[in-house]
Formats: C-alpha cells, sequence, structure tokens
C-alpha cells in the first residue's frame, strides 16, 4: 500500500506556532528602578529622595500620633487584618503594600487594597468624600416648553376637583409668570363660558378691546365703562388662552366636540415664589421677588 504523503507547513505558519510556545512575560513593576523587595527593604531617609517635594516635606516634619498609631497598627498586623482609620493625610509608604484598610470618607469606611503603584499618594486620593452628580431630565418649567402639565404626564398635578375621564378635558399651566390677581379675575369671567365665547373674550381683552372686571383685590383700579373697577390683564390672558387651547387640543384628542364644550372648572392660585435682590447703594440690597401663578381648566361637553 502506497504511503500518504502530507503537505508541509508554510512558513508562516510554523512562526505562528512557535510564537504561541514562547509565553509572555507580565512586566515587573519597579519604583524608579527598584524592586517591590529593594523598595520595602529601604529606610525612611533613604525613600524620601524618590518621593515628589511635597511628600518629602510632609515626612520630614514627623507623623502625628495618629498617623504613628496606624503606622504601628501596620507594622504588627501579621494576620492580614482589616484595618480602619481616620488618617485620610497619611503617607503611603512601602510597609502598606498588601493590606487591606478601611479609610473614612466623611460618612462611612471604604475598603482599599494597598498597591505598590499607590507609594508616595495620600490614603485620602483613594477614598473620594463626593459621588458624581447624576442629572435627570430637566423638570417641569425648566424650559419654555415643560410649562403646561398636560405635556408632562408623569407629573400630573392634583385638580381641584374630580371630573369625569369620558366626559372631560384637563389642561394645567404650572408656575406661569404671570400676575395671580388678574388670573383669579379672568378665571371668574370665564367659568361657565362656552370655548369659542371664551377664546373671543381673552382675544379682546389682549387687543384691549374689553376690559375683565375685577372681583377680587379691585382696590386703586380703575373705573372702567359699564363695569366698574377692571383692566386689561394682557399677560395673564395670553398665558390662559394658551392653557384654554392646549385643553381643546387634548379634547380634540379624546374625540370630543370641541365646539360643543364649555368650562366647567377654571381655578388660578399662587404658585412658588421666585426669590430675587436688587442691588443698591452702599452694600445694601432689596428683595425682589418674582411670583408664579398656577392655573387648571377642566372642559365638558354641553348635554
Amino acid at each position: 500500500m502506497a504511503k500518504k504523503v502530507g503537505f508541509k507547513s508554510s512558513s508562516r505558519s510554523r512562526r505562528k506556532r512557535e510564537r504561541k510556545k514562547v509565553g509572555i512575560k507580565k512586566k515587573e513593576f519597579r519604583f524608579h528602578g527598584y524592586t517591590i523587595e529593594e523598595v520595602q527593604k529601604l529606610t525612611i531617609d533613604e525613600l524620601l529622595p524618590l518621593l515628589p517635594s511635597r511628600i518629602r516635606r510632609t515626612l520630614k516634619r514627623g507623623l502625628t500620633p495618629a498617623q504613628n498609631k496606624l503606622l504601628q497598627d501596620i507594622r504588627n498586623n501579621k494576620e492580614g487584618n482589616i484595618i480602619k482609620t481616620h488618617c485620610r493625610d497619611m503617607v503611603i509608604l512601602p510597609e502598606f503594600i498588601g493590606h487591606n484598610i478601611q479609610i473614612h470618607d466623611g460618612k462611612e469606611f471604604q475598603r482599599v487594597s494597598i498597591q505598590p503603584q499607590m507609594i508616595g499618594h495620600y490614603l485620602g486620593e483613594f477614598a473620594l468624600t463626593r459621588k458624581k452628580v447624576k442629572h435627570t431630565g430637566p423638570g417641569v418649567g425648566a424650559t419654555r416648553s415643560s410649562k403646561f402639565m398636560p405635556l408632562k404626564w408623569w407629573k400630573m398635578p392634583k385638580y381641584g376637583i374630580e371630573a369625569d375621564p369620558e366626559k372631560s378635558a384637563k389642561a394645567y399651566g404650572f408656575e406661569i409668570h404671570c400676575s395671580p390677581k388678574d388670573s383669579m379675575n379672568i378665571a371668574y369671567a370665564l367659568k361657565g363660558m362656552e370655548i369659542k365665547k371664551a377664546k373671543e373674550l381673552l382675544e379682546d381683552v389682549i387687543n384691549m378691546k374689553k376690559p375683565i372686571p375685577a372681583i377680587f383685590h379691585k382696590r386703586k383700579r380703575a373705573h372702567q365703562k359699564g363695569i366698574g373697577s377692571g383692566s386689561f390683564p394682557k399677560k395673564a390672558a395670553k398665558n390662559i388662552l394658551k392653557i384654554l387651547e392646549n385643553a381643546e387640543n387634548n379634547a380634540e384628542y379624546k374625540g370630543f366636540d370641541v365646539d360643543n364644550m364649555k368650562i366647567s372648572h377654571i381655578s388660578a392660585y399662587r404658585g412658588r415664589k421666585i426669590k430675587g435682590i436688587m442691588p443698591r447703594a452702599h452694600g445694601r440690597a432689596t428683595d425682589k421677588n418674582e411670583i408664579t401663578t398656577n392655573i387648571e381648566v377642566v372642559i365638558e361637553e354641553v348635554e
């Protein structure tokens, strides 16, 4: 029977096989040319020239009683027990290598295993006192687009009334920058009005064609023809018109007949006070706070 002759392997594959046989040696750590064993045998005076200037000055001044106690505890710790300490300003010496130390960070102890690369650093560098700040998404009112609460469905507020969701639609204005007094008077005028008529009234107020009667907070208000105390609160009217349109869009999304709906509930009340100051002469300051307004609207179909 004829002998089976195999193919010879290429020189490239032979080189690959030879490379696999050679083990990759891990690079040994050296501290300024010294091995770990050689560094651990050095005295503090011999170690000083190898350390940074700041650490040299610290060690030349001498150790505090608390630092001396920690050093003695590490020298006496032959069993590898965990050592607790509050000495965050203690310099890591070669004797510390291999020990587990719990360093206090102001609130709790953090366990740190001392490695050769830590020589010449402070213990406090490896137990941070501050955590990384993680920010969530912007809150309601942080941007102009997030002022109206129906867009933020995960933070819906509590309304003043409990309306049937199958017959009504809602909208909420959160911390609107307008007068709460003017908003209360507008809310009183709009309650029970049809959507179309309410929008026409608000547009007339913005264009200064029709005034809003001052039912609340009417002291020192100008008298308007035919209604008594009243005014043209343009800023509050613009914001309430936006909220009313928002409620109208919600009703349309639910499938209601928007032309056959009225305002069953509308309420305005003071929101958060944004604190501020006005600098004055001679280093003084006067409070200049901004009052915000919360406005809620509920609309229902007319039967």
